[in-house]
C-alpha cells in the first residue's frame, strides 16, 4: 500500500518543479527501483541526478540516464557501479573530461573498456586506469610506455604488474617511478637485489621496507650509512631471525628499539629486552609481551578467555603464575596448530617464558 501511494505522488509530481522531498527520495538507498525509475522522467535535473547517482537504481534505468542531456547527469551515471558495461563504454567516448575519468574510476567498468581509455589524451585519465582493479598485466604492460613519468609511477605500484614490466621500469630515469618497483612484492629478487645499490636513498629505503625483499638483502641494510633505510630494513618481518637476534644483543639504543618493532622478533629476544638496563626499553617490552598474550588469550573458549585476559591486562600480583592454570579451562581445544593446553602452549606463538617477567 505505502509502495502504489509512493507510485501515485510521483506520477503527479513527474512535470512539477522539484522538491526537497522528491530529492531526498531520489537520493535514499531505501527506495524502491520502480519508484527511481518514475523518478528519472523528472524535469528536474538535480533528480535525475541523484537517481544516476542511486545504487538501488536498475541497470535499465541507469542506462536510460546515461544517455542524459545533461552531463551532470550522464558523470552520475558514469559513476555508479551498477551501471551497464555497454553504457560505461559508450560513456568512455564522451567529449567531457570528468565523464571520462568517473568511467576510470568506476570499479564495474571492463578491462576492454580500459583499453579504449589507455590513450586518452588527458593524462589523470590515464592515471586512473592504470591504478583500476581490473587492469589486466597486459594493459600495465602497454601503459609502462607511457611518456609521463606519474603514470609510469602508478603502474610501478600496481599489484598485477607483472615482473617483465617491473623489471622494465627498474631502469627507468625517474626515482619515484624506480621506488615504486621497489616497493612492489612483484618484483623479481635479483632486480631488487640492484635497486638496492641504487644511487638515491629513497629507491633502497622502499628496497628495505619491501617485505618479498630476500632476508640475505635486508641482512645487508641494517647497517646502512641511511638512517632511514637502516630503520625499516631492522624493522622488516622478513630480517633474517639472527640478524635480528644480533640488534637485541647490540649496544645501540636504536638498533635494540627497532628489534622491539619488529613484529618477527621471538619471545625469547622479547625476553632480553625485558629485562634490560634501560627502564623505557624494558617497559616497552613488557608492553609488547602483555600484547602477544593478549591476542593469544583472544582465542580461548570462555570462561578462559575472560580470566586470561583478566589476569593479562590487569597487572596483577603473580597473575604470570596463574596463566597456565587458566589455560587449563579452554575445555574445547582449538585445532592442531592452535592448541592451548599448557603442554603445548611454550611451543605456540607467543610462546610462554618458564618464569615471570618483570
Amino acid at each position: 500500500m505505502t509502495v502504489s501511494i509512493k507510485r501515485r505522488q510521483v506520477g503527479g509530481y513527474a512535470t512539477t518543479p522539484e522538491t526537497p522531498e522528491l530529492r531526498c527520495l531520489a537520493a535514499a538507498a531505501t527506495t524502491d527501483p520502480v519508484t527511481l525509475a518514475q523518478l528519472a522522467l523528472h524535469t528536474s535535473v538535480p533528480i535525475r541526478e541523484h537517481v544516476a547517482g542511486n545504487l538501488s537504481a536498475t541497470p535499465a534505468t541507469l542506462d536510460d540516464l546515461s544517455r542524459d542531456r545533461s552531463r551532470f547527469v550522464q558523470q552520475a551515471a558514469a559513476s555508479n557501479p551498477h551501471t551497464p558495461p555497454a553504457a560505461l563504454d559508450r560513456l568512455a567516448h564522451n567529449t567531457d573530461i570528468d565523464i571520462r575519468r568517473d568511467v576510470a574510476l568506476n570499479p564495474a567498468t571492463t578491462t576492454s573498456t580500459l583499453w579504449a581509455l589507455s590513450d586518452d589524451p588527458i593524462r589523470w585519465v590515464v592515471e586512473n586506469v592504470a591504478s583500476h582493479c581490473n587492469a589486466t598485466p597486459e594493459l600495465l604492460e602497454h601503459l609502462a610506455g607511457c611518456r609521463h613519468q606519474e603514470i609510469r609511477e602508478v603502474v610501478a605500484e600496481h599489484h598485477t604488474a607483472s615482473p617483465a614490466t617491473l623489471s622494465k621500469l627498474a631502469d627507468d630515469s625517474c626515482m619515484y617511478v624506480r621506488a615504486a618497483v621497489a616497493s612492489n612484492r612483484n618484483t623479481p629478487p635479483p632486480v631488487l637485489g640492484l635497486l638496492a645499490r641504487d644511487p638515491d636513498t629513497a629507491v633502497v629505503a622502499s628496497v628495505a621496507d619491501n617485505t618479498a625483499t630476500p632476508p640475505a638483502i635486508l641482512g645487508s641494510l641494517v647497517d646502512s650509512p641511511d638512517r632511514f633505510t637502516a630503520i625499516r630494513a631492522r624493522t622488516n618481518p622478513s630480517l633474517p631471525s639472527h640478524v635480528l637476534h644480533e640488534l637485541v644483543l647490540s649496544d645501540n639504543t636504536e638498533k635494540r628499539q627497532c628489534a622491539l618493532s619488529n613484529p618477527a622478533i621471538t619471545d625469547s629476544d622479547i625476553d632480553l629486552l625485558e629485562h634490560s638496563a634501560d627502564p623505557v626499553e624494558s617497559a616497552k617490552a613488557a608492553g609488547e609481551r602483555r600484547a602477544r598474550l593478549s591476542a593469544y588469550a583472544g582465542t580461548l573458549h570462555e570462561p578462559a578467555r575472560s580470566q586470561a585476559l583478566m589476569l593479562i591486562t590487569g597487572g596483577f600480583p603473580g597473575w604470570y603464575q596463574q596463566l597456565d592454570t587458566v589455560l587449563a579451562l579452554d575445555v574445547h581445544p582449538a585445532p592442531a596448530h592452535r592448541t592451548l593446553t599448557s603442554a603445548h602452549a611454550h611451543a605456540q606463538q607467543p610462546r610462554l617464558q618458564q618464569r615471570e617477567p618483570r
